[in-house]
């Protein structure tokens, strides 16, 4: 007896079946179905209603518009017109989903037709979940073919993101001890210079420290003189000495001091500019190393992601 035209009660694809088969198999969504079901839903769809019926919705389930869609999609890869390859199988999928063709056209269209080895693992799983789809309602057949072209990329991928994961890992822990190196030795430069510029001492405060103690053993030596002299003699005498050394003293701590205080000050000022200049450093330092951790951070995320 000849086959009869009927439309899977699951998926909706057109297919022809043996009426006096009780049951069959939908060979897009490896489905079982009621042969009789499937082929009044066949009359219903495209006899009793097709005047209701949407074009769109009539040409899907054509074989010859499916062929059509597949070959468009298969001319855009060929052109290396991924986008709209993408396009093509998309809709296909979306509304053939039976049809493993589309899922196999993401497949191509996500590997670059299995050239493209720089995706990460996100891509990845993403092609693989719509390699999957295909392999489920393919034939025998068919996934072998798929399997020929899918699993060598796949494996080969998988090495080539093993192998970048453990280079960026390993540059960046490289790259982390170049920092902490760095920065320890910005941190030791700053110390130093920070304990050098304390112990400097400043000429005009030791010139009054040893001013101070000429005057005073001056003073004692002439206090020593009017031992046992009237207090109106010390009075007169010996206090306006000691007050005379004393402006003398500070004079000479006010000219002589200025003039040892400026290469101080000038020391100081420099050793100063210098420990700005190392902490600014450090702080570039550690802006640019937080950055680098952050693009390391994520380009290690998509390599990794998924896992």
């Amino acid at each position: 007896m000849p086959l009869v035209p009927a439309i899977c009660t699951q998926c909706g694809a057109r297919l022809e079946v043996d009426p006096n088969c009780e049951a069959a198999i939908c060979k897009y969504c490896n489905t079982p179905f009621i042969t009789e079901k499937a082929i009044n839903n066949y009359n219903t769809t495209y006899v009793t209603n097709i005047g209701h019926l949407h074009a769109d919705v009539v040409h899907i389930n054509d074989d010859s518009s499916r062929d059509s869609r597949v070959k468009s999609g298969e001319t855009f890869l060929k052109f290396d017109d991924y986008t709209s390859a993408e396009e093509v199988f998309s809709k296909l999928t979306k509304e053939c989903p039976y049809d493993y063709r589309g899922w196999w056209g993401l497949v191509r269209v996500y590997s670059r037709k299995f050239t493209d080895f720089s995706i990460g693992r996100p891509e990845l799983s993403k092609m693989k979940s719509m390699y999957d789809k295909a392999c489920t309602v393919a034939t025998p057949q068919e996934k072998s073919a798929m399997d020929a072209e899918y699993k060598p990329y796949s494996a080969q991928l998988e090495r080539r993101l093993s192998e970048r994961l453990n280079d960026t890992r390993q540059r960046m822990q490289q790259e982390s001890y170049e920092f902490e190196a760095q920065k320890r030795n910005l941190e030791s430069r700053i110390n130093a210079l920070s304990e050098q510029q304390k112990s400097l001492k400043q000429p005009s405060k030791i010139l009054t420290i040893v001013l101070g103690i000429l005057i005073l053993i001056v003073a004692i030596d002439l206090f020593s003189g009017y031992a046992g002299a009237p207090a109106q003699a010390i009075l007169f005498q010996f206090v306006p000495i000691v007050i005379v050394l004393a402006l003398f003293a500070l004079g000479i701590k006010y000219t002589v001091g200025k003039v040892l205080d400026t290469s101080y000050y000038k020391k100081v000022d420099q050793l100063g500019a210098e420990i700005s200049s190392l902490r600014n450093a450090l702080y570039n330092l550690s802006n640019a190393n937080a950055a680098r951790v952050r693009d390391y951070n994520e380009r290690l995320s998509k390599m990794d992601g998924g896992r």
